[in-house]
């Protein structure tokens, strides 16, 4: 086995700032409204519900 025992040079890493604009950030966070009246859109179909211990086998 054949090692290198060059030293490389340290680069230093790049420090970037990112500045948010605090009305996105706040309306992407906020949690969906409720559903008003008839509207069922939170609701997951049956057809998603993965419980392995729930069968309909009969």
């Amino acid at each position: 086995m054949k090692t290198n025992n060059q030293k490389q040079v340290y680069s230093t890493p790049e420090i970037v700032s990112i500045l948010l604009d605090n009305e996105i950030s706040l309306a992407l966070a906020s949690e969906t409204p409720p559903d008003g009246p008839g509207e069922t859109y939170n609701t997951t179909p049956e057809y998603l519900h993965n419980n392995p211990f729930n069968t309909n086998l009969g």
